[in-house]
């Protein structure tokens, strides 16, 4: 922390420090399977063609499906 001493209109810094310490960086686990990973439902734990991750917030975990059925679609500027 700097010490900052203001004189009339003239500042005078008394002690400058320089940087702060970097916090340890936590390791992450890379997974290359869907079965993997912790916060995931899929069936049988194969990937299908087509299949998107969706959000269950009754289960908080993301399921693997091929259904978009609560989707809003947007395709911007009417045709």
């Amino acid at each position: 922390m700097s010490n900052v001493k203001v004189v009339s209109s003239n500042t005078i810094i008394k002690k400058v420090v320089v940087g702060t310490p970097v916090p340890q960086v936590a390791q992450i686990r890379v997974v290359s399977d869907l079965g993997e990973l912790q916060n995931v439902n899929a069936p049988n734990n194969v990937a299908t063609e087509g299949q998107l991750l969706i959000y269950n917030p009754a289960t908080e975990k993301y399921d693997a499906s091929i259904l978009l059925d609560k989707q809003t679609i947007d395709a911007g500027e009417g045709f």
